[in-house]
C-alpha cells in the first residue's frame, strides 16, 4: 500500500483493523509505505483501529505513515498477535497521534497506538523504531504509546525493540511504555510483572566502549546508544 488515505471508518462488531485486517503467513507481507493516512479508524468493539495483524510468518512493514485519531479497545491504531515473523518494523517517519485505547473492562484499556501479543514462543525481535513519532495518545489503562503481551519481558531487549528516543526531553514518560508476561511465577524463578512500566528497564549507555554505524535503520545519537544492537550514528555525540 501507498500514498494510500483511509479515513472516517467506524466498524461495530469485534472484529477488529477497520483499515486493514490481515492475517500474514510465510512467504507474505503487508506493506504500508510513502505518506499513507489512516485517521479517525475506529473499531468500537475490537482491538486495532486501524490495523489488525496476526503474523504466523512473512513481513510487516510500515514506513512513512501517520495514524491519527484511531481508536480501538487495545491497540488503538494497530493491534498484532504474532506466533513468528520474517520481519515486523514500524519506522521511518511513521506518526501515531491521538489514537486511543478506549477499553475499561479488566483486559482492555492497553496500547493508546500499539498492542503487540507475542504468543508462545514467538520471536522477540520486533522493532519500533528510529523515526517513530507519538503524539497526545491515550490509554484508559496502561502504554499511552505501546503494550506488549509476552512471556517474559527480561527476554524483550527493550532497548532494541523500541529504538526511538524515549530520553529526549519532549518525550513525555508517564504511562508510556508497558507490558505484562504471562509465564508463570515458576517459570519466571520471580513474581509477574503486570502491566509494568518498561521505561524503568530503558537506561542511558555509559561505556568505554561505544559501536558507531552509518545505517541509520538501526543507528541513533542518543543517551542509549553505542551499544553492539544499537549504535551512535557519529562518535561527536557520545
Amino acid at each position: 500500500m501507498s500514498g494510500t488515505t483511509i479515513s472516517k471508518i467506524i466498524q461495530q462488531g469485534n472484529v477488529g483493523g477497520s483499515g486493514i485486517k490481515a492475517t500474514i503467513s510465510s512467504e507474505s507481507s503487508v506493506q504500508i509505505k510513502e505518506q499513507c493516512l489512516f485517521e479517525e479508524c475506529i473499531s468500537e468493539s475490537g482491538v486495532g483501529g486501524a490495523v489488525k495483524i496476526q503474523q504466523n510468518g512473512g513481513i510487516l512493514n510500515i514506513q512513512k505513515t501517520t495514524m491519527k485519531k484511531c481508536k480501538a479497545l487495545n491497540g488503538g491504531a494497530i493491534y498484532a498477535l504474532i506466533t513468528s515473523f520474517q520481519e515486523f518494523l514500524i519506522s521511518q517517519e511513521v506518526y501515531f497521534e491521538e489514537c486511543e485505547a478506549v477499553g475499561e473492562d479488566l483486559l482492555s484499556g492497553r496500547g493508546g497506538a500499539i498492542y503487540i501479543n507475542l504468543e508462545q514462543n514467538a520471536p522477540y525481535e520486533f522493532t519500533v523504531g528510529i523515526g517513530t513519532h507519538f503524539n497526545l495518545n491515550k490509554a484508559n489503562k496502561f502504554g499511552r504509546d505501546a503494550f506488549v503481551y509476552c512471556k517474559n519481558i527480561d527476554d524483550l531487549e527493550h532497548d532494541i525493540r523500541f529504538l526511538f528516543d524515549v530520553f529526549d526531553d519532549s518525550y513525555d514518560k508517564n504511562n508510556a511504555l508497558y507490558g505484562t508476561e504471562y509465564a508463570s511465577e515458576i517459570e519466571l524463578g520471580d513474581s509477574q510483572r503486570i502491566d509494568y512500566d518498561l521505561l524503568k528497564l530503558m537506561l542511558p549507555y555509559y561505556n568505554d566502549t561505544i559501536y558507531i554505524s552509518e545505517d541509520q535503520l538501526i543507528a541513533d545519537d542518543t543517551q542509549k546508544c553505542g551499544r553492539l544492537k544499537l549504535p551512535c550514528l557519529t562518535l561527536r555525540f557520545r
